[in-house]
């Protein structure tokens, strides 16, 4: 995306990602952040939806460590001053943005900057108002003229509908450009999608709604 879109291509890289997933402690956040009031959300489909809710086969721990070896596994080694470099030989340096409706967010986002600082990634949270950070993490398929998807990492916050329909339906690939804020898109989930949607059962529903949860 021309003069926007991530700060390093390693945020495009599946193993990139993978890698800083492991370097969440989302039971800390849910004590020391919301005071222990949540519960620990590991698909697109919210636990509380327990008809449907699967837990992923192969669920991501926290574990720093792992996520270093994962991260040297990929080819994104360490410089002599500990900073980790993208495959460009640049050192990464992620932008987190979030919304400022609520103080949790840059809670959060101090104990992501100090997590991934020990992987030797630098991680600076920057809080927008809702209505400008809208504008600044749209992509140009949204239509808008200063929409450049111009962000590395997120937090934000989303209500659901009782139906999986509603979390699901928002990391279609047809839904960038309006509801999409992760800009993922995988033609094996879109498929997924519109055969869950038209299951003739809840148990045929239930097993195409596991292979979805399965797929990150």
């Amino acid at each position: 995306i021309k003069d926007g879109g991530p700060s390093t291509k390693a945020l495009l890289d599946p193993a990139f990602r993978d890698a800083l997933g492991y370097a969440i402690d989302k039971q800390k956040l849910v004590d020391s952040v919301i005071g222990g009031y949540g519960t620990i959300g590991t698909t697109l489909i919210p636990p509380v939806l327990e008809k449907w809710h699967v837990e992923p086969k192969n669920l991501r721990t926290f574990d720093i460590e792992l996520a270093k070896q994962k991260l040297d596994a990929a080819g994104y080694k360490l410089d002599a001053s500990g900073a980790r470099l993208d495959k460009e030989g640049k050192r990464i340096s992620l932008r987190l943005v979030m919304p400022d409706d609520t103080p949790n967010h840059p809670k959060s986002g101090q104990f992501i900057q100090d997590w991934f600082s020990q992987l030797g990634i630098k991680v600076s949270p920057k809080v927008y108002d809702s209505g400008a950070l809208v504008d600044l993490m749209l992509p140009p398929e949204a239509g808008g003229a200063g929409n450049k998807a111009d962000y590395d990492l997120f937090i934000w916050t989303w209500s659901w509908g009782p139906d999986v329909d509603d979390p699901l339906g928002v990391f279609k690939c047809d839904a960038i450009g309006y509801s999409s804020d992760s800009m993922w898109c995988n033609a094996e989930f879109d498929k997924l999608y519109d055969e869950q949607h038209d299951a003739p059962t809840p148990e045929a529903r239930h097993a195409l709604l596991e292979e979805m949860q399965n797929l990150w």
